[in-house]
């Protein structure tokens, strides 16, 4: 099986994915998931190409070792899929980081807070977010209370890159709206379709 032409292709899927990755600040995190959608698709048909010919290839080997190829050659491709899923998601959360860090994103952050609290559908709720992303989020919750009629209380920290959770006063209802959960979702469904066209 044609291992390096794998990995060839998974290096200008993730190439192309990182280019794309730089526009993502200006244009919005929503452009993030509509991207890594897209390049998900073009992955999967070229890892599908590359597996088809691999076993057009493969038909001259005995059955036996045609099966333990097969299976080596498909974990050979999942690891190294991850592997290049998590370089893509540290890259973008770190230019995310960046970016907030000298205070852009404000409308993103106003927009991950008002889909929060649409989500939790409550009058009255708990922002968290970042130290660093706590003065940004204090304003924009002023903003998101006015446009939707909540109550907003920034009430403490957690750990993120950029993003916001939002929890009812009680706290027994969260949303995370935190751009590392929404990139780890990215990446299960991502996972799952590998897996399952390499029929793990």
């Amino acid at each position: 099986m044609p291992m390096r032409g794998l990995s060839r292709v998974l290096d200008d899927v993730a190439s192309e994915v990182l280019r794309e990755c730089e526009s993502i600040i200006s244009r919005g995190l929503s452009d993030a998931e509509a991207i890594v959608e897209r390049e998900k698709k073009a992955a999967l048909e070229r890892a599908e190409a590359l597996i088809y010919q691999a076993e057009r290839e493969e038909e001259t080997i005995r059955s036996r070792s045609r099966s333990l190829a097969e299976v080596k050659a498909r974990g050979v491709a999942l690891k190294t899929m991850e592997e290049y899923l998590t370089e893509v998601i540290n890259t973008v959360l770190e230019r995310i980081r960046e970016e907030a860090g000298k205070g852009g994103l404000k409308e993103d952050l106003k927009r991950l807070l008002a889909e929060a609290v649409e989500g939790l559908g409550l009058r009255e709720v708990k922002a968290y977010t970042s130290p660093g992303l706590r003065p940004m989020l204090e304003e924009v919750s002023r903003e998101v209370s006015k446009e939707k009629n909540v109550e907003i209380q920034v009430a403490g920290e957690v750990e993120t890159a950029f993003g916001v959770v939002v929890k009812s006063p009680d706290e027994s209802i969260t949303y995370d709206n935190r751009v590392e959960e929404r990139l780890e979702r990215l990446r299960s469904r991502i996972r799952q379709e590998v897996a399952s066209l390499l029929g793990v």
